[in-house]
Parts: structure tokens; C-alpha cells; sequence
């Protein structure tokens, strides 16, 4: 569990995510995730429903409309460019 987890920090070379690897991070602000080419299956299954609603996604500024057509991506209702 990570109740008190602020920030993730994704590199540009992630792969896969194990299903529910941030479940229960209630404390979760913002999500920097520095792949210019979004994973489908990367965050699909890794969060819990409401963190789409409430955290910022901050991606490379180019990046931004493909993350808000990427499956999975596009569930979160905060993309910003870097």
C-alpha cells in the first residue's frame, strides 16, 4: 500500500506496470510520465478509479494529444504538458 505517496515519476523507458502497483495511494497529487509515445496497457489496471479524476498527468508537451487518445491515458481528466 502507499497511502502517502505524492508524486510518480515515470521515465521514458517503462515497460510494463504490474496490475494494481499504485492501489490505495489516496495522497497521490501528480504523475510525471516522460514517454513521448503512450503505453495502451501501461496504465489501464495500475490505479484505482479515482485517481483518473483528481491527479495531474504532466507528459512531454508533444505528447499531449496522443495521451488524450491512448487507451487507458486518455481516462485521466488532467493532461498537461511538461
Amino acid at each position: 500500500m502507499c497511502s502517502a505517496l505524492a508524486s510518480i515519476d515515470l521515465p521514458e523507458g517503462i515497460g510494463s506496470i504490474e496490475n494494481a502497483a499504485f492501489s490505495g495511494c489516496k495522497a497521490l497529487a501528480s504523475i510525471t510520465c516522460l514517454s513521448k509515445t503512450p503505453q495502451p496497457s501501461t496504465c489501464d489496471t495500475i490505479f484505482d478509479d479515482y485517481i483518473y479524476k483528481r491527479v495531474t498527468l504532466f507528459v512531454p508537451k508533444e505528447a499531449v494529444e496522443a495521451y488524450k487518445m491512448a487507451i487507458g491515458w486518455r481516462r485521466f481528466k488532467k493532461i498537461v504538458a511538461l
